[in-house]
């Protein structure tokens, strides 16, 4: 098989990708050739700024299908590939030889050049559905072995300055068989982005891909697990349609919104079964916290906005707290 690595090289970046990001990539060659029998690095040139990576990306695809490349893997000019990148692809790929795009973990150099798994990443993805449930930053990178005859199929989009990474990942997840490995392929240089024409922040990067993420969970409804262990062992459950909503974010991460706020009412409520109105009920937030970690009668969920009440009754169904509801509240 053969593998080939297309790095676009943008303003300032020449010295970077001189120094280590090529070297890395002949040090794995000679550590471990994994699967393939031929590995080509491709340098895609735009230290002018005058194409935009995107641009250069899809050109190097185009010179890659030409050197008969069977798989293909982004690496950008300040990152490197790890000594055993192809070894531990070839792992992956040999138990599950279906698969047509395989991440690894998000491992990033410290200031001292230290390698360091980023905190509360998912360390697996097997499906859509777990790609979406999971924070943009928390989830994959750029860097992961494609197979050519897929990737080709969709080119990233050179009109957009940042995000079409995860553009490209939301297309991947939905048309082909993908998945997240604990192994590690490369380690992200921080603080190291291109600069010149068309370059963007960190911060642009998160405002694109929320926008995406958003479109997408319109697509496909997304359930999230709320870390509750007062709740008598049984899941709670939270449907995610807006990551940006500050409600919604809490439950991406796992958590009930307001949670300090509702472990104080256990010491306030005196009665053994009460019964609660709940004005504002939003997406249910609260009642699904009432129902499942008060003894409650009754809860009375009073919600005006439509879009807001469809959630809450979503909510309340998953959570099957629906002979606790009576809406003559």
């Amino acid at each position: 098989m053969i593998c080939v690595i297309i790095t676009p090289v943008g303003p300032g970046h020449l010295e970077l990708f001189q120094g280590s990001c090529a070297p890395s990539v002949e040090q794995a060659k000679a550590f471990d050739m994994g699967p393939f029998t031929e590995v080509h690095h491709l340098m895609m040139d735009d230290t002018s700024g005058q194409f935009g990576r995107s641009t250069r990306r899809n050109e190097g695809v185009k010179i890659a299908k030409e050197h008969g490349a069977d798989w293909i893997f982004f690496l950008d000019a300040d990152d490197i590939l790890t000594p055993n990148a192809f070894q531990s692809f070839g792992q992956v790929i040999a138990e599950e030889p279906d698969l047509d795009v395989v991440w690894g973990l998000i491992c990033t150099l410290d200031e001292d050049g230290q390698p360091q798994l980023r905190d509360g990443q998912a360390e697996r993805l097997d499906r859509r559905a777990d790609f979406l449930s999971t924070q943009p930053y928390l989830a994959i990178q750029i860097g992961g072995f494609m197979r050519a005859s897929v990737v080709e199929k969709f080119p990233f989009d050179a009109a957009m300055d940042t995000g079409e990474d995860y553009r490209l990942y939301c297309q991947l997840w939905k048309e082909a068989r993908c998945a997240k490995r604990p192994v590690i392929f490369f380690l992200n240089r921080r603080g190291q982005h291109s600069t010149g024409p068309r370059s963007a922040t960190g911060q642009d990067w998160v405002e694109s891909t929320a926008k995406q993420w958003t479109e997408q969970l319109g697509e496909m409804p997304i359930w999230v697990e709320i870390n509750d262990p007062t709740s008598n062992g049984a899941a709670v459950h939270m449907r995610v349609t807006n990551p940006r909503d500050i409600i919604q974010d809490c439950h991406i991460r796992g958590e009930y919104f307001e949670a300090d706020s509702l472990a104080k009412l256990r010491d306030l409520i005196r009665s053994d079964a009460p019964s609660i109105v709940e004005v504002g009920a939003n997406i249910g937030n609260h009642v699904v916290w009432y129902g499942r970690n008060l003894n409650v009668e009754k809860i009375y969920p009073v919600e005006p906005n439509p879009k807001a009440i469809a959630l809450l009754d979503e909510n309340i169904k998953i959570n099957d707290l629906d002979a606790l509801i009576d809406r003559r509240g």
